[in-house]
């Protein structure tokens, strides 16, 4: 095995940042920063329980996980004295408030911005597989309609023989 020992360069340090509106409110949801990421991996890790044989045993408090990570990744403006804007991370208090699906969205987007989804294992890799095998599937019965609505207009001989 070989080490690739070439130079490492970020040239940009900025975070990618998408703009967010909930209700009449602009915010900024930022990638995670090295801090964030490690509080996030942090309480991922405590929230499951392994058992005398390494493996996890039981998950407790999983969920909160994601109103945390939304917490330090979403930004308010504020107006400080003389006008300037400075930014701040919402509190953990304000994500849980939210309704759940507007919850879920910004955890998903922030854990792709910041490279933090989960690795590929067999459970999500098979779900995966049935959600584009159901995609495949519907896809197929589309274009063999229009095949067969074209056919039935045109009276193409070969369509129909391919149909069959």
């Amino acid at each position: 095995m070989s080490l690739d020992l070439s130079e490492i360069r970020f040239d940009d340090l900025t975070p990618i940042s998408i703009p967010v509106t909930l209700g009449a409110k602009s915010y900024v949801l930022k990638e995670a920063t090295g801090d964030a990421s490690t509080r996030y991996k942090n309480a991922l890790m405590s929230s499951t329980k392994m058992g005398k044989d390494g493996k996890p045993s039981h998950v407790e408090g999983l969920a909160n996980v994601e109103p945390l990570l939304v917490s330090l990744c979403l930004f308010e403006s504020y107006e400080v004295r003389g006008g300037e804007l400075k930014e701040r991370p919402v509190t953990e208090a304000f994500i849980r408030g939210l309704p759940g699906k507007i919850q879920k969205k910004l955890f998903e987007k922030v854990k792709e911005i910041s490279g933090l989804s989960e690795e590929d294992t067999l459970e999500t890799l098979e779900k995966q597989q049935a959600e584009l095998s159901e995609k495949i599937a519907a896809l197929r019965e589309k274009q063999q309609s229009e095949l067969r609505t074209n056919t039935e207009s045109n009276g193409d001989t070969h369509a129909k023989k391919l149909l069959s």
